[in-house]
């Protein structure tokens, strides 16, 4: 009894206050764990009236239980990049909330693919769809890496977002196999030339798949982590030479800023990274440029 009124107390303040940053931090603290401890699956009530079945055990699904929403900052930036009609690619899906709460925008005549390995994930994903009717949401139950095959994921027990096909240096790591597909051909056959939109998730996996986005004729934009070295190297060096636009997310909390990112220095400062083709333009007013 006293976990359910806790557990009510914090998704309510969470749902109510408007931050951008913190929100997996205040859903993941030990009250809110403890919080959670008496449930072994609950439904999530995501910010757009969906309702998503998560593992209140696990870091994300914790967190879309208690806040009902994944990161703000980067759920805000694909709602303001994407238009009706469009096609949007939620790649890493895990829980697919991203893509869920993006059914909305893109509407009927658009598009919502979900990339995601994790079998249990998919499955959750799939009664979501189900449920909501929602036709224009298809989910593909594969990884992407440059090239084909069976590879083995590494998985952290009780955090299923950071499931890698790069080989974990952590001690407790599950090792499952799962089916990958080539990124280009995959992506081709999904977006067929149709102008599109990206969040990649890949944790590690960035440089085998970001090439068969970027060079897709529809290509509009591409939201990714870039949190270590070497992938800022290698994404700074990949996108000037193509000349595309990057920007940073800033860790604000109550507002959603971009920040453009002119030299390889800077791209240190920022955890999450957009980048846009020279010619797509940054109007939304939920999103603000520095």
């Amino acid at each position: 009894m006293i976990r359910t009124v806790l557990r009510s107390m914090i998704s309510t303040a969470l749902h109510s206050v408007p931050l951008k940053s913190g929100i997996a931090r205040l859903a993941n603290s030990q009250i809110s764990r403890w919080s959670c401890q008496d449930l072994e699956s609950a439904c999530a009530h995501l910010r757009n009236g969906l309702n998503l079945e998560v593992d209140p055990q696990d870091y994300n699904g914790r967190m879309l239980l208690l806040a009902g929403t994944p990161d703000p900052k980067i759920l805000e930036v694909c709602l303001g990049m994407l238009d009706p009609g469009t096609v949007f690619l939620d790649i890493g899906a895990n829980y697919g909330s991203i893509g869920l709460m993006c059914a909305d925008v893109v509407g009927p005549t658009g598009e919502i693919h979900f990339f995601e390995p994790q079998s249990e994930l998919c499955s959750t994903i799939r009664r979501s769809i189900t449920t909501a009717g929602l036709k224009q949401c298809y989910v593909h139950e594969y990884a992407l890496m440059e090239q084909g095959g069976d590879l083995s994921l590494s998985k952290v027990p009780g955090h299923s977002g950071v499931a890698s096909l790069v080989r974990s240096s952590r001690s407790s790591v599950i090792e499952e196999t799962v089916t990958v597909r080539a990124a280009g051909p995959a992506i081709a056959d999904v977006v067929r030339e149709k102008p599109f939109g990206a969040k990649l998730d890949v944790e590690g996996s960035e440089s085998q798949v970001l090439p068969a986005i970027i060079t897709q004729p529809g290509f509009r934009f591409v939201i990714f982590e870039c949190n270590r070295s070497p992938q800022r190297d290698w994404a700074w060096n990949f996108f000037e030479h193509n000349n595309l636009r990057l920007f940073g997310l800033c860790r604000g909390l109550w507002c959603t800023l971009l920040e453009p990112i002119a030299d390889r220095q800077t791209m240190n400062r920022f955890h999450d990274v957009l980048a846009v083709r020279s010619s797509t333009k940054l109007m939304d007013r939920r999103i603000r440029i520095a």
